[in-house]
């Protein structure tokens, strides 16, 4: 139910009833009132932004007064006249870089990327404008990252794609990417084999762990040459007699051979729901692998 009625402090004495009451302010409409049924009374203030309009909550009635309640939504309404016309901060336009991008990205990269812009970001760029943000910005913030080169080379394209999508929502002028041709950190190559030696000490170690499940995931890893991520969350209705059928990677769809060491590793896993690899607190792919890989090495 909404009505409209000068917010005073006798509005404040409004009995609640059957349902939630929304009263809003006469003279300021985008500030109301929402009384509820047992009682809680919740003042808010509805801004528009560059991106978006959104609802504010300022306050209960037992915290604020409804003239402390106007003044905060006053400053509200300012806040958001300003960002209309100098373009939001950092901290604002990533949480609408990621409620509105992030649902088109797979869960790990969701996960990666959040990670990203608020560990590594966010911490340099918050109170920064989008439309201020300059190449001796983005540089000063990625020489600071120099001691951890890999961090740097991650979030630097993460950034980059902000940055672009800021230009896609006419945050920033078309072309004024700062962190276009940044070059990224040398590192040397991480990629290492195994030597024979280590290959039987693993064996053995798979042979006796105590984590059979582990164990036969890590024997899928060594006979198939697939990712960690693809093995852990395989399904068996993927499993197609002497082939795997990903039907999605990080590269697309993708066909996994399985040589007879693989199938025999899989022949001894109990089919006990729709993940070869459970997770052993619901009904996901395990979600601790790591960990028990560490604990086996």
């Amino acid at each position: 139910m909404r009505t409209y009625s000068n917010i005073t402090e006798t509005t404040l004495r409004r009995k609640p009833g059957e349902q939630t009451l929304t009263i809003l302010d006469r003279s300021i409409p985008a500030f109301g009132l929402r009384v509820a049924p047992n009682g809680t009374r919740t003042f808010f203030v509805r801004v528009a932004r560059k991106l978006r309009t959104e609802s504010v909550t300022l306050g209960t009635a037992d915290d604020l007064t409804a003239a402390k309640a106007r003044a905060k939504a006053l400053a509200e309404i300012e806040a958001a006249r300003v960002e209309g016309e100098t373009g939001p901060l950092m901290a604002d336009f990533a949480d609408d870089f990621m409620r509105r991008l992030a649902r088109r990205w797979k869960p790990a990269t969701q996960e990666s990327n959040r990670h990203l812009i608020r560990n590594h970001i966010l911490p340099f760029f918050r109170e920064t404008r989008v439309a201020d943000i300059t190449r001796a910005h983005v540089r000063r913030w990625f020489d600071g990252l120099s001691e951890r080169p890999g961090t740097a080379n991650r979030a630097l394209p993460v950034l980059s794609v902000m940055m672009r999508q800021a230009e896609l929502w006419e945050l920033r002028p078309q072309g004024s990417n700062p962190c276009r041709n940044m070059r990224r950190y040398k590192r040397p190559a991480m990629e290492r084999f195994l030597s024979a030696e280590e290959l039987k000490r693993l064996g053995f170690v798979l042979d006796h762990a105590d984590d059979a499940l582990a164990a036969s995931a890590i024997r899928l890893l060594l006979f198939t040459g697939a990712r960690s991520s693809e093995i852990i969350g395989l399904r068996w209705d993927w499993i197609h007699g002497t082939r795997v059928v990903l039907p999605d990677s990080k590269t697309g769809p993708k066909t996994v051979q399985l040589p007879p060491p693989a199938r025999a590793a899989l022949n001894t896993l109990p089919r006990s729901g729709r993940y070869v690899f459970p997770d052993a607190r619901g009904d996901g792919p395990m979600s601790n692998f790591n960990y028990r890989w560490q604990r086996l090495r």
